[in-house]
């Protein structure tokens, strides 16, 4: 897979790795990944958009899977500029941006403050705001800011694979997801939880301007489906898929529907 480094205008020095399919093709997905995973989350999207020609990107953010960060700390600025400055480097003018979970703010700050850039905007079991709506939700996120701050990862790790992939039946995802927490920056990780606990990006939903497409899991426990449906309710142009059966791994374990809804949604007008 290849990698780049940039030196963003903030003087942050980091080096993305990605991958690309199709890089001659018309029309361009951009997926970004969500907490504590790489962009292999997305190798069932990779492999249906690849095989029918679209061109498809999906990056490791700085200080996960094999990206690095240099100099700087992981941010939602720095994300977003890398994003751009991946864009610039591919020579890539419009994309459609799909981001999970923490993928989702870094995806409506892309697509906010660079709307040129970006076509249709999918954000799929995410949030403009990770308040608790429940005890367990607020019992969980308190959970992973201490563990994230105070103890070892594996800790994290497993209560959050657990969470994301609960079925007896996922045991091969649950090792899977652990292994790719594991591997991020223990540092980056550190601030990303503590980023995704004050961030709050819902005074930017009136500037989203593209048709964006929300996908919500009903049965997620990581991101509450009320957190989700406030994303369609203050998106302008926003339509929403609501899955009944869906948890916050439903990239991996119902990725069919969700690759059919996707492409159903960039093909329209």
């Amino acid at each position: 897979m290849p990698t780049v480094n940039f030196t963003l205008n903030s003087g942050d020095c980091v080096t993305l790795n990605y991958v690309q399919l199709n890089p001659g093709a018309a029309n361009t997905l951009f997926f970004l990944h969500g907490l504590g995973t790489t962009h292999e989350c997305w190798a069932q999207q990779l492999d249906y958009f690849g095989a029918r020609g679209y061109r498809v990107i999906a990056m490791d953010l700085p200080g996960f899977g094999e990206s690095t960060i240099q100099r700087g700390k992981f941010g939602l600025r720095l994300t977003t500029d890398c994003v751009i400055q991946l864009l610039d480097y591919l020579g890539i003018q419009q994309t459609s941006l799909i981001g999970h979970s923490m993928g989702g703010p870094i995806t409506i700050d892309c697509c906010s403050r660079y709307p040129h850039y970006f076509q249709k905007c999918i954000l799929i079991s995410t949030f403009f705001r990770l308040r608790p709506t429940s005890l367990s939700a607020a019992l969980a996120l308190i959970k992973r800011f201490i563990w994230a701050n105070f103890q070892d990862a594996n800790h994290q790790a497993e209560f959050i694979a657990q969470r994301t992939f609960p079925e007896p039946s996922e045991s091969g995802l649950r090792e899977e997801f652990v292994k790719q927490i594991l591997s991020t920056n223990k540092d980056v990780y550190k601030d990303a939880v503590n980023l995704m606990a004050r961030i709050n990006l819902r005074k930017y939903s009136r500037n989203l301007m593209q048709p964006t497409l929300v996908i919500t899991g009903l049965q997620d426990r990581t991101i509450t489906p009320r957190l989700q449906h406030e994303l369609f309710m203050k998106i302008p142009n926003a339509l929403e898929l609501t899955l009944k059966d869906g948890r916050h791994g439903m990239i991996v374990n119902q990725a069919g529907i969700i690759n059919r809804a996707i492409e159903a949604f960039i093909s329209s007008d």
